[in-house]
């Protein structure tokens, strides 16, 4: 299953759920589940909700066998600390340059812990040539992470 989400932003997504929709319209091994956010784009071929619970997010996460999402610090973190394949394609701002959270995807692309795609029409073949992709696990070396995901995920659930 490629779980896809745009994270909790409420500019939504539209391009990159088109671009999967697109996908899911025609190859029947590509199995996508959407968060949309604010998304304005309904898919029309995959499985989708507006928001997902913290608890159902963490299962699409964990459950997922690949994770398409936006740049955000949140997602990435989360995917990095489940050692989930993710491809991350940034969002562009009105000016066509990269939103400013680029800067992360695109350094760990290079240090090899993710897939850092600029353009969207070459979704497909980075899903087909990550499932033979081997990422290099990121390690943490500090708890500090973790005790600040289980804050956070705490005041979430309140």
């Amino acid at each position: 299953m490629i779980f896809v989400t745009s994270g909790s932003s409420p500019l939504g997504y539209n391009a990159l759920f088109k671009a999967c929709d697109k996908l899911a319209s025609r190859r029947d091994d590509l199995n996508f589940i959407c968060q949309i956010g604010g998304s304005s784009y309904l898919p029309q071929y995959m499985k989708w909700e507006r928001w997902f619970s913290h608890e159902k997010m963490l299962h699409q996460l964990e459950t997922a066998d690949l994770i398409v999402s936006h740049a955000g610090f949140g997602i990435i973190s989360e995917c990095l600390r489940l050692n989930k394949k993710l491809i991350v394609v940034p969002r562009q701002s009105r000016t066509d340059s990269y939103h400013s959270q680029s800067s992360l995807s695109e350094y760990l692309h290079e240090q090899n812990h993710l897939m850092c795609l600029k353009e969207i029409d070459k979704l497909e073949s980075a899903i087909d040539s990550i499932k033979s992709f081997q990422l290099r696990p990121y390690i943490v070396k500090s708890e500090i992470p973790q005790i600040l995901n289980n804050y956070i995920s705490k005041l979430i659930i309140r």
